[in-house]
C-alpha cells in the first residue's frame, strides 16, 4: 500500500470515528423529553431553601432538579421532586398545561416554574380533570412551583 492509499485510509477511519462520536453525543442529548417550554434559567435552586425562605422567591421563576418521587396517577399534572439532600416540592400545572407520562416517575428532571406561597393554602382539593368520571383530590401545598416547562432525562 502507498502513502496516498495509506494516507486515505486513516483520514477515512478519522472521520467515520468522528461520526460515530458526535451520533452518541446527539443520542444523549435527546435521551431527554421536554414537556412544555423548554427551561431556559441555568442557575438551579435549592429546595431545602425554597421552602425554608418562600417569601424570598415568592412569584419569581425559580429552576429545580432532582428526582420524581411521587406524581399524579390521574392526569400527570404534578410532580413532586426530590434533591439529593432529601429536600422534596411539589411542582404543580395549573389548569393541566403541563401534563406529564407515569414512566416519568423515578427519572431526574430539569423543571422551571413559577414559585407559589399561600400560608393558606388548604392541603388539597377537590378537582375533576377533562375525560375523568370522578373528581380526586389533589395537593394544594403552601409551598408549590407553578410548572411552565420541564426536562425529564431518560423519556
Amino acid at each position: 500500500m502507498n502513502r496516498k492509499s495509506l494516507f486515505t485510509v486513516l483520514s477515512l477511519g478519522i472521520l467515520i470515528a468522528l461520526f460515530f462520536a458526535s451520533c452518541t453525543c446527539c443520542r444523549q442529548g435527546a435521551n431527554a423529553s421536554v414537556f412544555g417550554e423548554e427551561p431556559t434559567l441555568k442557575s438551579k435552586a435549592s429546595v431545602a431553601e425554597l421552602n425554608a425562605h418562600p417569601d424570598m422567591y415568592v412569584d419569581k421563576d425559580v429552576y429545580v432538579t432532582g428526582t420524581v418521587v411521587d406524581m399524579c396517577k390521574h392526569a400527570g399534572c404534578w410532580v413532586e421532586i426530590e434533591q439529593a439532600d432529601k429536600s422534596r416540592i411539589l411542582c404543580k400545572s395549573i389548569g393541566d398545561v403541563v401534563t406529564f407520562p407515569q414512566e416519568t416517575l423515578g427519572k431526574e428532571i430539569e423543571l422551571q416554574g413559577t414559585l407559589m406561597f399561600d400560608p393558606n393554602a388548604p392541603g388539597a382539593v377537590e378537582e375533576k380533570h377533562e375525560g375523568e368520571a370522578e373528581s380526586h383530590a389533589c395537593p394544594q401545598p403552601v409551598i408549590m412551583v407553578s410548572i411552565k416547562g420541564a426536562r425529564v432525562k431518560g423519556l
